[in-house]
């Protein structure tokens, strides 16, 4: 099982944008993680299930780097 913890990069798929975009893990609550978009001061919350299994949304950065 992945572990999810603040101060992570993690990548979230943007479908408008048809590209990988790196957030960091802000902080998790009661099952979401609050990610913060790099560069920007835009946040979304998610759930911690779909970051750990849904793969086509949600990636480590570290993956990325080793695909």
């Amino acid at each position: 099982m992945t572990t999810i913890e603040p101060g992570q990069v993690w990548e979230v798929y943007s479908r408008p944008e048809r590209r990988w975009v790196p957030a960091v893990v802000f902080k998790m609550e009661d099952g979401h993680a609050v990610l913060r978009y790099e560069g920007t001061l835009e946040f979304v919350t998610v759930d911690i299930d779909d970051m750990r299994g849904r793969p086509e949304l949600f990636r480590p950065a570290i993956a990325a780097e080793n695909p």
